[in-house]
């Protein structure tokens, strides 16, 4: 469960930067987001390697940052289109 429950918190902390860097990003946001989820991959990628976790984990916890980081471009790209 609790595996879980840290894998969840790195989907948020990804999805919540990205689209925090998206807002505050003001020349070129998409950039800003790219570089926070590659942040978190990098802490990701260390976490995993210094800590032992689950094949399962491994994977979830790192295709939950790619996903999340792409989410929130996303949903930044889609709102920046409305306000223009």
């Amino acid at each position: 469960m609790g595996k879980n429950i840290l894998a969840g918190a790195w989907f948020i902390a990804a999805l919540g930067g990205t689209v925090t860097a998206c807002r505050i990003g003001s020349a070129s946001p998409m950039i800003y987001a790219l570089v926070v989820g590659g942040l978190m991959l990098l802490g990701a990628a260390a976490n995993l390697t210094m800590i032992p976790h689950p094949v399962w984990f491994s994977v979830m916890g790192v295709a939950g940052i790619v996903i999340a980081a792409w989410l929130g471009m996303t949903i930044m790209a889609g709102s920046a289109n409305d306000t223009q």
